[in-house]
């Protein structure tokens, strides 16, 4: 699969609709068990992208078991120690396609998830 990078133009829209509240944000009707999605986290001074997959949802709250973005690339992978955590909706970034699992144990999504970091 060749993936290409978005434009700098298509860069900038995704970054301006994250700020401003997160247009792209899924319903939660379409969140299901089982799915991987980009969550965002508001640090002190800026917003984190993390993937993660739905393990649960209850009274609104989804378990989500996030991975580990591998140093050597775009490839993710379980952390040694599981987290996990429960989130609300409106955290959801976007649902992402199922990833290839390959045998060294990496996950690579057929999406560039950089486009949604800020």
């Amino acid at each position: 699969m060749v993936v290409t990078k978005p434009s700098p133009a298509t860069q900038k829209k995704v970054k301006e609709r994250m700020k401003s509240g997160s247009t792209i944000t899924p319903p939660s009707d379409k969140i299901f068990t089982g799915c991987w999605l980009l969550v965002k986290y508001y640090g002190k001074k800026s917003l984190k992208t993390f993937v993660g997959r739905i393990l649960s949802e209850e009274n609104g709250l989804f378990t989500v078991k996030y991975l580990l973005k591998s140093p050597l690339g775009e490839n993710y992978t379980l952390p040694e120690n599981e987290d996990v955590n429960e989130i609300e909706s409106e955290q959801t970034i976007q649902i992402i396609y199922e990833p290839m699992f390959d045998i060294k144990r990496y996950y690579t999504f057929n999406i560039l998830i950089f486009e949604f970091k800020c």
